[in-house]
């Protein structure tokens, strides 16, 4: 995926969201879940968040992202 869809999902949330991460569990096949608590405009929400390494760095799942990109009902079409 590209960097830009990152940097996307990054410029929804940066004023919409705060997120804090509560803990990280691993699920084992080198992805880690972590538990977050959420605050927006429209009030406070649990949110998984699946984390795969990327050059031995935990970086946002690419399907996960692919996911909160919707425009119009539709996921961006770079996304598989």
């Amino acid at each position: 995926m590209s960097r830009s869809h990152h940097q996307k999902l990054a410029r929804t949330y940066h004023f919409a969201f705060e997120v804090n991460v509560d803990k990280t569990t691993d699920i084992g096949r080198n992805r880690l879940i972590a538990t977050t608590s959420t605050t927006s405009p429209d009030g406070n929400a649990p949110m998984l968040i699946p984390l795969v390494p990327v050059d031995n760095v935990w970086r946002l799942d690419d399907g996960w992202v692919c996911m909160q990109i919707v425009a119009d009902g539709q996921q961006s079409l770079a996304c598989p």
